[in-house]
């Protein structure tokens, strides 16, 4: 009996870990009888570089590469590395092809799923088990191959896990619930589909989203749609999502049928704009879900300080021996305790409420919402609502706007510098590809406003980390 149960551990101890990725996935998926053989190339890099930064956004001025560099150039393909593992010629229909990238430290920071024709919901429901495991995991990019099912597991794996950018350029999914990845708490900083054939109505699924109180309008901050099938419709819909989100930084919509309509939209939320009664009425609404929220925080952490205080006491009374009370204390003694007894619960009630409702405060933050007080002002009548200034990267590069959105937008960036908020709003912007004059008043004024912005926003970093230097000598 010990020698098999010393055998069953010896099989055990020789069994792949499931933080070790290529060597797990692959057993795993032979071990559960998957008809599908799993493919790993492993790619070192020497410094990983986050895709969504590596390479910043072009600006408005004219350029002279042709319109297929210029749309993809924010793809994943472009600035993450394409070439660092070499592609499949003629991928096989029973093949899943994975890239694994790893930095400097070993450790695993990207995953690509390359040239697949399929990739079946069985192995991304594998995948998604052992996501949690990969601790630096960050980044996943898949250009084919992607079904709706398969889809699903791996929303279900990146929400357990550290990954923030899903890259799926290139993978069209009939079904388009690419939704699922903005949904309950979504971890994603960074969403991708460019040439997806998004439309205006996948548009308004992930709009749903982008607006509170679902949690991905405080966490996702850049939005590729990329060369998609957008309209007019559609840019309504992510105006209205910039009138109230403040997290999304990073906008692109270029290669798309956007025409001046659409961008006065988008423009229109960026300045100073007129509220509606409904969302007034929606901020209102999502203060008294923080208040009530705020409440049951500190109802809870109220009990468990008192909890923790009456086993305290409970353990000092039971560790002090009882003292026998002899009757010649005067009764003046007695009143006095028992009129001090009841205040000094009082005040020790009203250090519990303070030290509950600090420790909440720094967990739930305060009240943050796009239509706070401080934002609204009125007048003759009327409710205004300052723009969002949170959005600084804005691509509307070839689609059909006409000289009417050049007016605009010299209108909406002048406003923004005029204000001087923080953050000063739009600072880098592409329209380039569009039917509009190759030189005019308003965009040599653009350039110039967002080139000063832009000097102002560097003196001051350096000017910063000066400071910070000084500090620490």
């Amino acid at each position: 009996m010990d020698k098999r149960s010393d055998s069953v551990e010896d099989e055990k101890s020789h069994y792949p870990s499931p933080a070790d990725f290529d060597v797990y996935l692959p057993w795993a998926s032979i071990q559960l009888q998957i008809p599908y053989t799993i493919v790993i190339t492993r790619v070192e890099q020497d410094e990983y570089i986050s895709p969504s930064f590596s390479e910043r956004g072009k600006g408005r001025k004219a350029t002279s590469k042709p319109k297929e560099e210029i749309i993809d150039q924010d793809s994943d393909m472009a600035r993450s590395g394409s070439n660092s593992g070499r592609t499949v010629d003629a991928p096989k229909p029973d093949h899943v092809y994975i890239y694994t990238i790893y930095d400097s430290n070993d450790a695993l920071v990207q995953l690509k799923f390359l040239n697949n024709l399929l990739i079946p919901r069985e192995v991304m429901k594998l995948m998604s088990l052992i996501l949690p495991f990969q601790k630096r995991l960050t980044s996943v990019y898949i250009n084919s191959g992607l079904l709706k099912d398969s889809l699903y597991e791996l929303c279900k794996g990146v929400n357990q896990s550290t990954i923030t950018e899903m890259i799926l350029d290139n993978s069209v999914i009939p079904e388009a619930n690419y939704y699922l990845f903005l949904d309950h708490q979504s971890p994603l900083k960074y969403l991708s589909l460019a040439r997806c054939q998004v439309n205006d109505e996948v548009v308004k699924t992930l709009s749903i989203r982008l607006v509170p109180p679902f949690s991905a309008s405080e966490t996702l901050s850049i939005l590729n749609l990329t060369s998609n099938r957008i309209t007019d419709v559609g840019a309504q819909y992510l105006g209205e999502v910039l009138r109230v989100n403040r997290k999304l930084s990073y906008l692109n919509l270029a290669g798309n049928m956007i025409t001046d309509v659409g961008a006065e939209s988008i423009l229109d939320s960026l300045g100073k704009f007129v509220l509606k009664d409904e969302e007034v009425a929606q901020s209102k609404a999502r203060y008294m879900s923080y208040l009530r929220l705020k409440n049951e925080m500190v109802n809870k952490a109220l009990l468990e300080l008192r909890t923790g205080d009456f086993d305290r006491r409970s353990a000092k009374r039971k560790s002090i021996k009882p003292v026998a009370v002899t009757q010649k204390k005067s009764k003046g003694l007695e009143k006095e305790v028992s009129v001090n007894l009841p205040s000094m619960y009082n005040s020790m009630d009203v250090a519990w409420i303070d030290k509950a409702e600090a420790a909440v405060e720094a967990q739930l933050g305060t009240f943050q919402d796009a239509f706070r007080l401080e934002n609204i002002s009125t007048k003759n009548g009327t409710v205004y609502c300052l723009g969002n200034n949170a959005l600084c990267y804005l691509n509307l590069a070839y689609n059909s706007l006409s000289y009417f959105s050049v007016k605009k937008l010299y209108n909406i960036v002048s406003l923004q510098e005029r204000m001087h908020r923080k953050p000063k709003g739009l600072v880098n912007v592409c329209i380039e590809g569009n039917n509009i004059p190759v030189c005019c008043r308003e965009l040599t004024e653009i350039d110039l406003i967002i080139d000063t912005g832009l000097t102002t926003s560097r003196k001051l970093s350096t000017i910063s980390k000066k400071k910070m230097t000084a500090k620490m000598k």
